[in-house]
């Protein structure tokens, strides 16, 4: 109950102009499961289970004040992916598919992205393809937890052509306008990241920001 009758009382943010699903059955696409291991084989079986379905929401907002140069911007934002190795790596190579279909100017990654060093290596075959012209952010989440050390991660993350958003703000041009990019790993990890220093406005629009958080 704690949980859904929030949810049941959720309503649309005026923000949100449009909100488009698309479902994408991986096992279908590929012709066989992406999965290894009993038991991801085992719960894979149970009936109205979505564990290969890929969920691609596709949100149009309207941002009061936005620069007339961001409309239009387009952010892929992935979290939870859950490396862990009951899905392969195939499946994750779908994912970095389904990503490149809509074509991002930028693309976030909120945490939970591994849970076992030994999928660490598919993070330049899976991740690192991604492609985005103004830039590629990550954070961790509380899954992370699991890892004997984050710090491989992040490397792996950083090599890959990330920038570590962790307990940090930095300010970014995206279209010739500026931008303040926040990550919070919080509670589990850092601190929270300072708060933009400079709030100036550039003519009648204040400076896009935006929070990456678990």
């Amino acid at each position: 109950p704690l949980w859904v009758v929030p949810k049941l009382a959720e309503r649309v943010p005026a923000a949100i102009l449009a909100n488009d699903t698309q479902v994408i059955d991986v096992e279908a696409k590929l012709g066989y499961r992406p999965i290894a291991g009993r038991q991801a084989h085992v719960l894979a079986r149970f009936p109205g289970n979505e564990y290969l379905r890929l969920s691609v929401h596709r949100k149009e907002l309207r941002i009061p004040g936005l620069a007339p140069a961001l409309d239009g911007l387009s952010i892929a934002h992935l979290s939870d992916l859950h490396m862990l190795g009951n899905l392969t790596e195939e499946f994750y190579a779908e994912v970095v598919a389904a990503t490149h279909a809509l074509s991002p100017d930028v693309v976030c990654i909120t945490g939970d992205i591994l849970e076992h060093p030994d999928c660490l290596p598919w993070i330049p075959r899976t991740l690192g393809q991604l492609a985005a012209p103004h830039g590629r952010y990550f954070i961790i989440g509380n899954h992370e937890k699991r890892l004997p050390a984050t710090q491989p991660l992040r490397a792996a993350m950083v090599a890959a052509g990330y920038v570590d958003l962790g307990s940090r703000t930095e300010q970014v041009a995206w279209r010739g306008e500026p931008v303040w990019l926040s990550g919070s790993e919080r509670p589990w990890f850092g601190s929270e990241p300072p708060p933009p220093d400079d709030d100036r406005s550039t003519g009648d629009a204040r400076p896009l920001r935006v929070l990456l958080s678990h």
